[in-house]
């Protein structure tokens, strides 16, 4: 019978439940008529714990003792969840006893491989007695009696915490588990032995390695790593929601992407499986229907695509100046030297006539500030190195890489470098820049690229399904709103009874005080005039919004305006202060420069907490990229020009982007504000800014107001004194206004289809500005089968005049009307009359 190696990560040994999805999948292998070889990890947390406690230096006998029983009472908890009977784990007590204590003797690596090992041990002893009771016929292995590592000319440290084992056909090895009467083996990942005997370790993560290598030397069938995530994705799904599974991988693909740093594979995963030719499957423990990654021999190839984008962090760059040495035989070999002798591998090199760039992970080497140090040392003998920290790599992995570097040109990078096998294009960033890049290269290159050879479904279209919506307000009034744009080239129309619905969901804030409609995200008259009727004041950014509410509503009392501008010229506060309305201050120049117009005058201050939220770095309003807010750093030296010219702080205002969903942001930023109230005597009120996000996507769920309620009203609590005030805007009229268009052509290009609609860019701008997301549907066709997927696409001459990229869409033909939701904030107030296109008209039903 042929082997199956199947690993389960973390995360999908902690729990009851993965524990019968483990069992499952194993009588699945064994209904097949396989032997299966289960590789676990240490429960989620616990190698972490581990680690901790040996860096932490503590050998006092407490600290071995609280640590023995926090290791005690994790596993007893599994124990009881899978109804083991503790006892089963006293000699994993007793054995722990004995190697923590031989680590606070001598604390050397091989020690603290034994104590990192722990983990692991405890697992396979709670897995064999829960499996047993599945009926399962099962036997345990210690791995350090299955793997063996190889010999390498690496430091201590690295021998023992990231060694590596052979990757050759076993036959010793499998006459040894065919030997065995079980048809089930269960071992420890993570561990081997070496040449003494000893434990050593292959890395964090290095379970994922374990299952290659024994399913390498039992030429296995095949090879399944289970964990949390149903597969390898295009880029961190915690970082881009968008990220997509990657269905199908050569071998050499998902090398680069485990060794350019995705957590998903280890990195020495891949080269035993694909010199064996055993087949990998990435899969997810509770959701084995999921298809998950295949990696393999026979993937084709699609048409070339950007597949992944990967980010390592804790690099470690190192620029080596030595340009008498440049032409020298042997420099860079002499170069090397250093490193080799210090047991450290250099991952990137780039020369040049006088600099040769290196980067170390520090992570791979377990590296400390000694080793580098030493390695510095003997390189300064010859040259002049220095390190540039921290630093992260940014890997793009597929096809055709080079069409990467379009994107680049205003990075600051300080090493690129291609591979010849034109598979991976790598950049070397600031560690703080990474993000940014990943976020902004996905978009253009994978999201806006569907390949369904290669890419399957988002993070998100992967979750538990959310509550289900209502009927849009839109869906209801179909045929009105077809009857609407006929004729007319664009159509925005807002819904009274939607709006009057979102001002009821702020005034269920019971912590707020007093709200501002912001009127940047809508200035239609009709709008403002149905929100001054339901009772909202306003909040304006410059001189022409405070004008054209005065006009419109003469009655309307100053104290609920209030005027937050930006770089205004001086004369728009001066008309705010005459006419008596709420000022804020964003920067300290006006305190600079205009003391005589703030002399006497109440004012609030725009902090900048120094992190922005949101979907795109357009809608971020803080942090040391935006120009928003008065940073942290600068606070008190404002607070002293504010009183040496006479001028009162009574508020302080934050506000950090756009479209959040998390009910705590608010709290947050009024807990950041109060803190610095001892410099402000005569604080009164903070104002909490908006950015209140709503559902745009099938999978979102709805901001929990009343969640957003507690979480100020614990505040109020608190600070009974302080005055609450909040400034949505894109949450009032968002979701009550859409915009109508006609189809004009549809067209095949490739293997791409495009809708073209009489309203683009021109209409709402927003996808092109800043990447939003607008739910698009065909209304003349509404409740029709969805046969075609197709890029939604306006009349204007620019490449960025697309509304939606690979929309389900039922079959569209010209005329038919389009509706693009969400669209009453931040759409009819940016049109513009861009190719001379006529502007669209506006209505309100």
């Amino acid at each position: 019978m042929a082997w199956v190696v199947i690993k389960f990560g973390g995360t999908s040994v902690s729990s009851r439940a993965t524990w019968n999805q483990i069992a499952s999948i194993i009588r699945g292998h064994r209904e097949k008529g396989k032997k299966v070889l289960v590789v676990c990890s240490a429960l989620s947390g616990v190698t972490n714990l581990l680690s901790s406690w040996c860096q932490s230096g503590d050998v006092s006998e407490r600290a071995r003792l609280v640590l023995l029983e926090e290791l005690k009472a994790r596993y007893h908890t599994l124990a009881s969840e899978l109804e083991l009977d503790p006892a089963c784990l006293s000699e994993m007590l007793a054995l722990s006893g004995q190697v923590t204590t031989a680590w606070c003797l001598s604390q050397r690596p091989a020690q603290q491989a034994a104590v990192l090992a722990l983990g692991e041990r405890w697992l396979t002893v709670c897995g064999e007695a829960f499996l047993k009771t599945q009926a399962t016929n099962i036997v345990s292995q210690d791995a350090c009696n299955l793997l063996s590592s190889v010999a390498l000319p690496r430091s201590e440290s690295a021998a023992y915490l990231a060694a590596q084992c052979g990757v050759n056909d076993n036959p010793e090895l499998q006459e040894k588990l065919n030997s065995l009467t079980a048809n089930v083996v269960i071992t420890q990942g993570f561990m081997a032995r070496n040449e003494h005997n000893e434990t050593v370790l292959l890395g964090r993560g290095g379970s994922d390695a374990s299952a290659a290598y024994l399913a390498a030397q039992v030429s296995a069938e095949c090879c399944e790593i289970w964990t949390d995530v149903p597969g390898v994705y295009s880029a961190n799904p915690h970082l881009i929601a968008e990220a997509r599974v990657l269905e199908k991988l050569t071998y050499d693909e998902a090398q680069e992407i485990a060794a350019m740093g995705a957590k998903v594979l280890h990195h020495c995963t891949l080269w035993p499986l694909k010199k064996a030719q055993v087949p990998l499957y990435i899969k997810q423990t509770l959701h084995p229907e999921r298809s998950g990654t295949y990696v393999g021999l026979d993937v084709e190839h699609g048409r070339p695509v950007i597949k992944a984008i990967v980010v390592k962090k804790l690099i470690v760059l190192i620029s080596i100046d030595a340009v008498d040495m440049w032409h020298s035989i042997g420099f860079m070999a002499s170069i090397y030297a250093c490193f080799e002798k210090h047991g450290l591998s250099v991952d990137l090199t780039s020369t040049s006539e006088a600099n040769v760039t290196l980067t170390l992970d520090k992570e791979a080497n377990c590296m400390n500030a000694e080793a580098l140090n030493a390695v510095l040392a003997d390189l300064n003998t010859f040259s002049k190195a220095r390190v540039i920290a921290p630093c992260a790599s940014v890997s793009f992995i597929g096809s055709r890489v080079n069409a990467v570097l379009s994107l680049l040109d205003k990075q600051k990078i300080y090493l690129i470098s291609q591979a010849a096998n034109d598979l991976n294009l790598t950049v070397v960033v600031d560690d703080d820049k990474a993000e940014k890049l990943v976020q902004q290269c996905h978009h253009a290159l994978i999201e806006s690229t569907r390949d369904w050879q290669v890419f399957g479904p988002t993070w998100n279209e992967l979750q538990e399904a959310p509550k289900k919506a209502e009927t849009p307000w839109w869906q209801k009034k179909r045929e009105q709103l077809c009857e609407l744009a006929q004729g007319k080239p664009g159509l925005y129309v807002y819904d009274r009874d939607t709006i009057a619905a979102s001002v009821a969901d702020l005034r269920s804030l019971k912590a707020i005080d007093h709200l501002f409609y912001a009127m940047k995200a809508n200035s239609n008259p009709l709008v403002l005039q149905h929100v001054y009727e339901l009772g909202m004041s306003f909040e304006c950014v410059s001189m022409g919004e405070m004008k054209k509410v005065r006009n419109l509503f003469p009655d309307l009392a100053p104290d609920r305006v209030l005027f937050t501008p930006n770089f205004a010229p001086k004369e728009e506060y001066a008309y705010a202060f005459e006419w008596g309305t709420h000022v804020t201050i964003d920067n300290r120049y006006p305190l600079e420069a205009w003391g005589d117009l703030l002399a006497g005058q109440s004012i609030m201050l725009r902090l900048d907490p120094g992190q922005g939220k949101g979907h795109h770095k357009h809608v971020m309003t803080a942090g040391k990229d935006a120009k928003f807010g008065v940073p942290i750093d600068q606070l008190e030296d404002v607070a002293n020009m504010a009183k040496d010219i006479g001028c009162d702080v009574v508020g302080l205002h934050a506000h950090v982007g756009s479209g959040i969903l998390q009910a705590d942001n608010w709290l947050e930023l009024a807990s950041c504000l109060v803190d610095y109230r001892s410099l402000f005597p005569k604080l009164q009120r903070l104002n909490l800014g908006g950015g209140l996000g709503i559902v745009e996507k099938p999978w979102q769920q709805a901001l929990d107001m009343s969640a957003i309620d507690v979480h100020l009203q614990r505040f109020k609590s608190a600070y009974p004194d302080i005055s609450l005030w909040l400034e949505p805007g894109r949450y009032v009229v968002a979701r009550s206004g859409v915009l109508l268009a006609s189809v004009t052509q549809i067209r095949h290009k490739a293997d791409q289809t495009f809708v073209g609609v009489s309203a683009g860019m021109n209409a709402l701008i927003r996808p092109a500005l800043y990447g939003s997301y607008h739910p698009i549907h065909n209304l003349s066709k509404h409740g029709e089968s969805l046969t075609m997927t197709a890029h939604v696409v306006g009349p204007n001459c620019e490449s960025a005049d697309v509304l939606g990229r690979s929309r389900s869409l039922p079959q569209c033909d010209e005329g038919d009307i389009m509706c693009v939701a969400n669209a009453g904030a931040y759409g009819e107030v940016m049109k513009s009359g861009y190719n001379s296109r006529t502007l669209s008209e506006s209505v309100l039903v």
